[in-house]
């Protein structure tokens, strides 16, 4: 609970004040209190306040990812950009439908699960845009806190409505951390 607003201290502490991100300050804060929901019980409404947070707080850490490219870039390469979105849309759909359907539906939360991982399919598609297009070591972190999500959320969603090994919450735990932090410095390499 206490790693968030640690990671937020370091993105501050990393980047100069005039060259901040709200977006990714945005992104830090809604992971936290997401992550206060994710305490509750397993079977609280609150987790459908921890979905929506850390959906809110994806959407800002894609708006933030897009400005990395210039949307000239985004037009010159449109057909990488449209290919890599239709890869995570096909591993989207493979992980969806052979995992975690029936989980989403005994929980009563499918419509979350669908709108959920498609988000993490856009961060994804976005982040390795950049990177296959602006190959540097801040893109390359970026992509990797991407991934890290993907692994930590649907591991989470294993956990939650599958079920529980007792190391699942080490790895969803380890790989979020990972994630968050590897977004936040590459971000603020990006930024000084």
């Amino acid at each position: 609970m206490f790693i968030m607003p640690l990671i937020y201290l370091i993105y501050q502490i990393l980047t100069e004040k005039k060259n901040r991100n709200t977006l990714i300050n945005f992104g830090i804060i809604l992971g936290w209190i997401g992550d206060i929901f994710m305490l509750s019980n397993q079977n609280s409404p609150l987790i459908i306040g921890a979905i929506f947070s850390f959906l809110i707080g994806h959407l800002f850490y894609i708006l933030a990812f897009m400005k990395l490219s210039s949307s000239t870039t985004y037009k010159k390469k449109f057909y990488l950009f449209l290919f890599i979105i239709l890869f995570y849309s096909y591993v989207c759909y493979i992980q969806f439908h052979y995992y975690l359907i029936e989980g989403f539906k005994k929980r009563n939360v499918l419509p979350h699960g669908i709108i959920y991982l498609s988000v993490l399919g856009i961060i994804n598609s976005i982040s390795t845009f950049n990177l296959l297009t602006k190959f540097n070591f801040s893109n390359f972190l970026i992509f990797i806190g991407t991934i890290l999500f993907w692994v930590s959320d649907f591991i989470l969603v294993r956990m939650l409505f599958y079920e529980s090994l007792f190391y699942y919450h080490l790895i969803v735990m380890s790989t979020y951390i990972i994630a968050q932090t590897s977004i936040t410095i590459g971000m603020s390499l990006i930024e000084t």
